[in-house]
Formats: C-alpha cells, structure tokens, sequence
C-alpha cells in the first residue's frame, strides 16, 4: 500500500460517517463514497 494514500482514506471515512449522519444527503454521499472507492481501487490495480 501507498503511504501517500493516508488522507485519501480519511477523506473517505469523514464522507462515509457523514453520509450516516445526514440521512437528507446519504444518497448523494453514499455515491461519492462508492465513486472514490472505485478509484481508490483502481489506483490499487
């Protein structure tokens, strides 16, 4: 694993943990969450 990708995942959970908390934008959250998932992923590959 990169070391650089620390505030990457981060990032990631704050917006993830948000989305729990705010049941008006968890849709939209919950997207952007899996959309950096996915990228996070691929960078991975």
């Amino acid at each position: 694993a990169n070391t650089n990708n620390t505030t990457i995942d981060g990032l990631f959970d704050y917006i993830c943990k948000s989305a729990i908390k705010d049941a008006r934008t968890s849709r939209k959250m919950f997207e952007m969450c899996l959309d950096t998932l996915v990228d996070m992923l691929s960078e991975e590959a």
